[in-house]
């Protein structure tokens, strides 16, 4: 059943890539009816997804404490997983009809004259929106914005494995770290979910008792594994982001060392326009900290959610030189440099975070 409703998810990537031809209703229409077949066992695969998230929890505190943990728990769940199992025993007769017409609907879609254009525009316009859902996140990182997040990052992860044999050598490293963020995207939402179902029992005295402790070892983990995805969604936003077509392969080119320099040098060729500004700021930031209003970690997340939301934008993408893309962030990225390299009463001189700047920011497609 797992593996069924994984298979849709990859159809359903597959389908998006082909919006530019059959068109956004076509799509749209068989999305739905394939999304329907999924729901067909959703209930039942989430309990099995609560049952398994707690056995898990429940083992790692047998390890530790030495003695069975949580009974009255595992009852209920493992209850739960039963009763739904039996309501959902004749899934099957349901969803293969429903699978067969579908693909014979597929069959019929005109794809000839579907080019590679079509698709990178799709590929390009996924990711798009998972840029947005990690700006959501940061702005407001609850549960829900953290798993809309997580479906963005799979549809890419999807994607970019079936586009892989285009360029094998860019775009399976890139799947790669796609599939890393979502596992650990899942790990936190099948987290969450499981407190939320376990949060209605809150009124059963009985359980009280086993729901503290479990309430304490999912927050402690939530909270990791948060800020681990979100640390490692920026890293893979900087890294990702200049995702572009060139009509016959995708391709992702990192800065060379020509390229840095040349970065470098024609922004301390122009202290008066770069380097005022951003550096007031940083004196700003730096006063914020030392009295104790912000940390480093605060001011640190704000600037990246700074550029997050900015990145996010499409006309960053379509309507900008690469130049004026940099001369866009570069404020940001040497506020970010300057309050992390903070001492307690000085800043780095701007020459240096604008070299700092220049040497570690990532190359576009259209450099070469």
């Amino acid at each position: 059943m797992h593996e069924v409703r994984k298979h849709l998810k990859k159809l359903r990537a597959a389908m998006r890539l082909a919006v530019g031809e059959v068109g956004k209703n076509c799509h749209a229409e068989e999305d739905r009816c394939v999304r329907n077949i999924g729901r067909l066992v959703s209930d039942l695969r989430d309990a099995q997804v609560r049952l398994q998230t707690f056995v898990k929890l429940r083992n790692k505190a047998a390890e530790n404490s030495g003695k069975q943990c949580f009974p009255r728990t595992e009852e209920l769940l493992v209850l739960e997983r039963e009763s739904f199992s039996a309501a959902f025993a004749g899934w099957k007769k349901d969803a293969i009809p429903q699978l067969e017409d579908v693909k014979a609907r597929l069959m019929t879609w005109p794809l000839d004259d579907l080019d590679w254009k079509q698709i990178c525009k799709a590929v390009c316009n996924i990711y798009r929106r998972g840029q947005r859902a990690l700006a959501t996140t940061i702005d407001d990182p609850e549960a829900e914005n953290f798993h809309a997040w997580r479906k963005r990052v799979k549809d890419v992860w999807y994607e970019l494995r079936i586009l892989q044999p285009l360029n094998r050598t860019v775009l399976e490293e890139m799947a790669h770290e796609a599939e890393v963020l979502g596992e650990l995207l899942g790990s936190e939402h099948d987290l969450s979910f499981l407190w939320a179902r376990l949060e209605s029992e809150s009124a059963d005295e009985a359980l009280a008792g086993e729901l503290g402790r479990l309430q304490k070892m999912i927050s402690k983990r939530c909270k990791r594994l948060r800020r681990d995805v979100l640390e490692l969604g920026l890293a893979d936003n900087a890294k990702m982001r200049w995702l572009q077509a060139d009509g016959t392969y995708l391709r992702l080119q990192p800065a060379s060392n020509e390229q840095c320099c040349d970065f470098q040098q024609t922004l301390l060729a122009q202290p008066d326009l770069m380097q005022r500004f951003p550096m007031a700021l940083a004196f700003i930031n730096q006063t914020l900290v030392r009295k104790g209003i912000l940390s480093v970690d605060e001011v640190d997340l704000a600037l990246r959610k700074a550029e997050a939301s900015l990145t996010s934008e499409e006309r960053l993408f379509e309507d900008m030189t690469p130049a004026n893309r940099d001369a866009v962030c570069f404020p940001i990225r040497v506020l970010q440099l300057a309050n992390l390299g903070q001492s307690e009463d000085s800043v780095q001189p701007f020459s240096e975070l604008a070299r700092s700047v220049g040497q570690t920011k990532e190359a576009y497609n259209d450099q070469r």
